[in-house]
């Protein structure tokens, strides 16, 4: 082969081995970044149960969650039962851990809304700030109540990734909701409306605003 053939091979495979490492240190720089407000020594139990908890196992659409006892998590996650109860531990106020009896010392724990507003980016691949801002695009612009299903269909957003969209816009305070659902509806809420301040969400300076501070 010539010289300067063997040149290009030479930066094909440049470029194949610059794109291998960043495609290994993508995913690493952004637990770091999500992970960084953890010790050090809890950081990687942490990212497992997050990891689990936000999975299929734990809840398929974040309306209802599944409780796990520390061993079902121990198992689920290669963890030891003490890594998993010192994950949970600083993981206090994003999981749930109120559901054991009286004077129980290692209560289930399951997975909350709150997780998945701090960690769907991460695991799932979706932003619940960008889709809240599209959904509060499509009622500034409107100016009036949606159904969720219809919406959901509209935005082509699944009711997983709905239902934390619309527990973010909540925590804005620019909606209200209907809450009567019918049990076998996937949605949290079954129709939004909005107020407050609806537009500033549709053009992302809640967002911006929540950064800076």
């Amino acid at each position: 082969m010539c010289s300067a053939g063997l040149a290009v091979l030479g930066g094909l495979a440049q470029e194949a081995d610059l794109a291998a490492r960043l495609t290994e240190e993508i995913p690493r720089s952004l637990r770091k970044i999500f992970f960084e407000g953890f010790s050090p020594s809890v950081r990687p139990a942490v990212a497992r149960v997050v990891s689990f908890l936000l999975g299929p196992e734990s809840t398929r659409d974040a309306k209802v969650f599944r409780e796990f006892d520390l061993s079902e998590l121990a198992a689920a996650t290669g963890l030891s039962e003490t890594e998993v109860r010192q994950a949970c531990d600083a993981l206090r106020g994003s999981v749930d851990r109120s559901g054991g009896g009286a004077g129980d010392l290692h209560p289930p724990v399951c997975a909350t809304r709150h997780l998945c507003l701090e960690f769907d980016v991460l695991v799932n691949r979706w932003n619940p700030q960008l889709d809240a801002e599209k959904i509060a695009a499509v009622l500034a612009q409107e100016r009036t109540g949606r159904r969720v299903s219809d919406l959901a269909s509209q935005l082509a957003m699944e009711p997983r990734q709905m239902n934390v969209a619309i527990e973010q816009l909540q925590r804005w305070s620019v909606i209200d909701n209907s809450r009567n659902v019918d049990g076998s509806s996937p949605f949290i809420v079954s129709e939004i409306w909005p107020i407050g301040a609806i537009d500033e969400v549709a053009r992302g300076m809640l967002r911006h605003r929540q950064r800076r501070g």
